[in-house]
C-alpha cells in the first residue's frame, strides 16, 4: 500500500488595509508554498487568529480600527512568528515583534529587502 505523503502549506495572515492589494509580497509567499489569508482590521484578524493556527502574521502597526499590539498579545506562546510594518516616506519598515510566540531577541528595524531576507530564512526553517 502506499503511503501519501501529505504536504503541510505554511498559513500566513496578511493584515492592513493594503494587504491584500499587496501583490508583489503575496506572490513572493506565494511561491515559496505559503497560503495566504487577509484580514483588513485588528478585530477581523483577532478573529481569524481564534481560528486558524498560522505560522507567521505580517501586520501593519496601524490599522483603521487600532493599533495592531492586541496580535502580539494574543500570539504570545503560540507558534506563530510575528512581523509589524510602518511606513514612512518611500515604503515601509517591517520590526520583527515574535519569533514562533517568544519575543524577538535582539530585533532591529529592517528595510524591505533585509526583511526579505529574514522572512526568507524564517520560511525556510518553518519548513524544516
Amino acid at each position: 500500500m502506499n503511503e501519501m505523503k501529505i504536504e503541510l502549506q505554511t498559513e500566513i495572515l496578511l493584515v492592513g488595509e493594503a494587504a491584500e492589494s499587496s501583490l508583489q509580497l503575496t506572490h513572493w509567499l506565494e511561491k515559496r508554498g505559503c497560503k495566504c489569508r487577509f484580514a483588513s482590521s485588528c478585530k477581523e484578524a483577532c478573529r481569524l487568529i481564534s481560528g486558524i493556527k498560522f505560522d507567521f502574521v505580517l501586520s501593519h502597526f496601524e490599522l483603521p480600527d487600532r493599533t495592531a499590539y492586541p496580535l502580539l498579545e494574543r500570539l504570545i506562546g503560540s507558534a506563530t512568528t510575528l512581523f509589524y510594518s510602518t511606513r514612512i516616506e518611500n515604503g515601509c519598515l517591517w520590526l520583527p515583534a515574535l519569533a514562533k510566540g517568544r519575543r524577538w531577541p535582539s530585533a532591529k528595524v529592517l528595510r524591505p529587502n533585509e526583511f526579505a531576507v529574514v522572512l526568507g530564512r524564517a520560511l525556510e526553517d518553518a519548513a524544516k
